[in-house]
């Protein structure tokens, strides 16, 4: 009887255990764990909360729910197992534990801490449940994208906010660390410690906008915040003077509307052809057929287009908004709420041995204006910019995890080349890159100490200095750690093996969206194209400074997502899995 009842109990906790595994491993822990990750990375790209305490504790306890959620994963494996290119990034997980291996003389905790942030990244944000019905991935991507849509609203609003009353913000740290914030060096950080980062989020925040007003049946104040939200996205574009996010939602926007205009197949052009026929019966001959499909393609072409253009004329017109109307503010309320003045006294604060060179070359110009005004001659000293040709690039900034991650150009520190202080005042004449082919340069050097496996993303700085000494990454105007592009990034990290690896998995990806996406009926495919435009505005943008890869961006933790989500969601109408009732809708 005893031993009876003490099967029943250990029974008993094998039934619970068993569904607490599949509650794990179901949704709901899945999208709690998204926006966590989503709520890391956007305290940890805020320049009021970067570097701070509260970041080591977010992230320890995000680590311990992400790997209870990969436990669960795991013994639930057969429900995950057919996540698009599961195999590639295995293998290419084991490519970075090889590379950090090759150079574990370096260092070793950083690495595996780097290790642990890229798997959850490929394991628990973009891995998914390919047997997870359509009607379940929108209501997920609406909830995560309703989140990231209000709080990058706010964000943005604040931004604007910040400008036109020209507040700036210089941490204690000055202008090395990630504590710059509002309208700084002529361009609108506002509460993002990366303005090319923020400037990313603010278009993918207005994609996902606009995709939800074509989606339809929305209240007449959602309408409203949505159009709202547009405008005031598109204007933080325009004024934060990031080239890459203008190419960026150039591409994006155009993409979008073309997939929108097109999520039908009309029938009018085809309607229309078949009327010059005798018999109303009669099919359209090839040719009309040719034609038709012709103008329809015509058609989409010009929406995207349209959509490029709109994207542009708001972007830019803000910047004409703010140059006309922020003299009568600034006059209005007594001048800027925080003067330049005060960031080149902060800035002369720093070491002149590491002072990022537009510092210099700002303290520079002024000191030499200053001796102008006082001798009331005519000329001025030759700058010292002039006279330092190889200070071209800057100082990288420190991100939330301690790396250095900005582009050490005028892009990611705000201070326009040149002593331009204006929007759009950026001088680009000498390198339209900004220093960035000099940095590919140098990293095509570096890779080919180890062509095979790198020198591991994290233990860069240590090999660089030991095994290439005077080299352009060692000089003391620079700070690099990251190539400000993702391929670039992973040959260096991890040589041919891992770019070779990467490379497949983005073919393979990119077949997976574009056949999943053919698929797709109804509100879904209006899902499938807000989350393919964001994906590419994103991915784009990783070909300028690094995302995606190696870091918690904001950008990264929603690419991952998405990712999963789009091809979760083409994989919910293959006809080997079908698809519930309840998503059978009728095509917009």
């Amino acid at each position: 009887m005893v031993c009876m009842r003490r099967d029943e109990d250990r029974a008993s906790k094998t039934g619970r255990l068993s569904m607490a595994v599949d509650v794990l491993a179901g949704r709901r822990p899945s999208l709690v764990f998204k926006l966590s990750y989503l709520a890391l990375a956007i305290l940890s790209w805020n320049f009021l909360t970067a570097n701070t305490s509260l970041l080591t504790v977010v992230s320890v306890a995000l680590t311990a729910f992400g790997f209870v959620l990969l436990t669960a994963r795991v013994l639930r494996f057969s429900r995950f197992r057919r996540t698009c290119g599961l195999v590639l990034l295995v293998l290419f997980c084991i490519s970075y534990v090889v590379s950090s291996a090759a150079v574990a003389r370096y260092g070793v905790l950083s690495n595996v801490q780097g290790f642990v942030w890229l798997s959850l990244q490929c394991f628990a944000l973009f891995a998914y449940d390919a047997s997870a019905s359509p009607c379940d991935v929108r209501r997920d991507v609406e909830v995560f994208s309703g989140v990231f849509v209000a709080v990058t609203f706010v964000m943005a609003l604040v931004g604007l906010v910040m400008a036109f009353v020209g507040y700036t913000y210089v941490g204690s740290i000055g202008y090395l660390g990630s504590s710059v914030g509002g309208m700084f060096g002529g361009r609108l950080f506002g509460l993002y410690s990366d303005v090319n980062l923020g400037a990313v989020c603010a278009l993918v925040s207005a994609l996902l906008s606009v995709a939800a007003l074509c989606k339809g049946g929305l209240h007449r104040a959602s309408v409203v915040f949505l159009v709202a939200n547009i405008v005031v996205e598109f204007a933080y574009v325009g004024l934060s003077a990031s080239r890459t996010a203008v190419v960026a939602g150039v591409v994006s926007s155009f993409l979008l509307c073309l997939l929108l205009s097109a999520r039908h197949k009309p029938k009018v052009a085809l309607d229309r052809d078949s009327k010059r026929d005798d018999s109303a019966d009669a099919p359209a001959s090839p040719s009309h057929r040719r034609g038709a499909a012709l103008r329809r393609g015509a058609w989409h072409v010009a929406c995207g287009a349209m959509g490029s253009i709109l994207f542009l004329m708001l972007s830019f017109g803000s910047v004409f908004v703010y140059e006309k109307t922020s003299p009568w503010l600034f006059e209005l309320l007594g001048g800027p709420v925080s003067s330049e003045d005060d960031l080149y006294e902060q800035a002369l604060m720093q070491s002149d041995s590491i002072m990022p060179w537009d510092a210099r070359e700002m303290i520079a110009e002024k000191n030499a204006a200053d001796a102008v005004s006082d001798e009331g001659a005519g000329g001025t000293e030759e700058p010292a910019a002039a006279q330092d040709p190889d200070a071209a690039s800057g100082v990288g900034e420190t991100d939330a995890s301690g790396q250095l991650d900005s582009p050490g150009e005028s892009d990611s520190s705000g201070l326009a080349s040149g002593g331009g202080y204006g929007i759009g005042g950026r001088d680009v004449s000498g390198d339209v890159s900004t220093g960035r082919i000099d940095i590919w340069k140098a990293a095509v050097e570096v890779w080919k100490t180890s062509p095979l496996i790198g020198v591991s993303h994290r233990n860069f700085a240590a090999y660089v200095n030991d095994v290439m000494p005077g080299t352009y990454f060692t000089q003391p105007w620079t700070g690099y750690t990251t190539m400000h592009n993702v391929f670039v990034d992973t040959l260096v990290a991890q040589g041919l093996v891992g770019l070779v690896i990467l490379l497949a998995f983005v073919v393979v990806l990119t077949r997976r969206l574009v056949t999943g996406y053919r698929l797709m009926d109804g509100q879904s495919k209006v899902f499938g194209a807000a989350l393919i435009a964001c994906l590419l505005a994103i991915a784009v943008s990783a070909l300028f400074y690094s995302e995606i890869l190696y870091i918690n961006t904001i950008g990264a933790v929603v690419f991952w997502s998405f990712a999963g989500w789009c091809c979760a969601l083409g994989d919910g109408f293959r006809p080997r899995r079908g698809s519930c009732a309840s998503c059978d809708t009728d095509p917009l």
